[in-house]
Parts: structure tokens; C-alpha cells; sequence
């Protein structure tokens, strides 16, 4: 009769006695498990809590269309920091629920230069060629990007494609819902492998 050492030492590890169905279905449930950290990571990361840049000085303050006021409040407090000289804001065709906010950045005389556009089409690959080619027209190298915190690397990943100057993301604290989280991984998924072009 074998002593209990020998036994250990001639029993197989748990992985070897495995059956092959088993073992497939362990590969499978580490590899979904490593997917939903990596998922879990980038949606923190991209989405939640990304990086935000606090530029100086650059050719243009651009705030994009959308959010709840967030993005116009954060582009007024850089322009009062004397970020830039120039307000660019996304209309977004005047159906946006933060239209009546934006409106008076158009209409009203203000103490900096304000350029209002109408990007075509009204998405963020449409804003980010129309400010392309806005800056290109003026000779602009660098811009602060302004958009709210869960859309920032969407739309950072859009302009780094158009404009041929810096990119600074600045992001807008907002409330973030699940359709935002799944719109914006869509978005993302369309910018950086479906396409990526400008």
C-alpha cells in the first residue's frame, strides 16, 4: 500500500484530470473573465474616467454640441483663463436640448472672437472635419477640445484623425447613463477599426 506522500506524488494535478470538455470550457470561462476585465478597464478608462488635458494656450477653444450645459461651462471657463482668443462652437444644426445655452455664444457680442459652425453631417466625425478644415483656413496648430467627460475619447479619437495640429481633450464633468456607455462603445468601435479616417 502506498504511503499518503507517494500517493500525492503520483496523483495528477486537478488540470490533468480534467476532461477535454472540461478543460475547453475552463479555457473558455478564464479568457470571458480576462475579456470582462480588460472591457470593465477600458470602460473606465475611455468612459468614466479619462484624461483630461489643461492647456495653456492654444489657436482655439472648440466646444462640441450636446451635454446639458456642461461642455458650454467648461469652454466659457477656459476662455475666462485666457486659454485662446477664439470660441469655436458646434451648433449641432440647432436641434440640440443645449441649443437655448449655446445660442447666446452666437448671437450675442462676447469679449473673445466666437466662430459658430454647422458641421455636416451632425455627428462627431462631422464636427471634427469641419473644425479641420476651419483650422487649416487659419493656419491653427493647436486647439482645446471640449465635449463631456464620456465622450472625450470618441471625439479625441475623431479629431487626432482630422485636425493636423495638438489635440487638447479637456473634458466636462456629466452624468453618464448605460445608453451612453453603449453609444459611446459603439462610436469608438466605428472610429478606431470600421472607420478611421477623417
Amino acid at each position: 500500500m502506498l504511503g499518503e506522500a507517494e500517493q500525492e506524488a503520483t496523483t495528477p494535478p486537478m488540470w490533468q484530470r480534467l476532461s477535454g470538455w472540461h478543460r475547453r470550457l475552463a479555457v473558455v470561462g478564464v479568457a470571458a473573465l480576462l475579456m470582462f476585465v480588460v472591457f470593465v478597464a477600458l470602460t473606465v478608462r475611455w468612459f468614466l474616467a479619462p484624461s483630461s488635458a489643461s492647456p495653456d494656450r492654444v489657436d482655439a477653444v472648440v466646444v462640441l454640441a450636446g451635454g446639458e450645459g456642461e461642455r458650454r461651462e467648461r469652454a466659457l471657463a477656459l476662455m475666462d483663463e485666457g486659454v485662446a482668443d477664439t470660441l469655436v462652437v458646434s451648433v449641432g444644426n440647432k436641434r440640440w436640448s443645449d441649443w437655448p445655452r449655446l445660442a447666446p455664444l452666437c448671437d450675442e457680442p462676447q469679449s473673445f472672437a466666437v466662430i459658430c459652425v454647422e458641421a455636416v453631417p451632425d455627428t462627431t466625425a462631422g464636427e471634427a472635419a469641419t473644425v479641420a478644415t476651419l483650422g487649416a483656413e487659419r493656419n491653427w496648430t493647436s486647439i482645446a477640445l471640449v465635449t463631456s467627460e464620456v465622450h472625450l475619447h470618441r471625439a479625441t479619437v475623431r479629431f487626432d484623425a482630422c485636425f493636423a495640429g495638438e489635440v487638447e481633450p479637456v473634458g466636462a464633468s456629466a452624468g453618464v447613463s448605460v445608453r451612453n456607455l453603449v453609444h459611446e462603445w459603439l462610436g469608438t468601435i466605428e472610429a478606431q477599426v470600421l472607420d478611421r479616417g477623417c
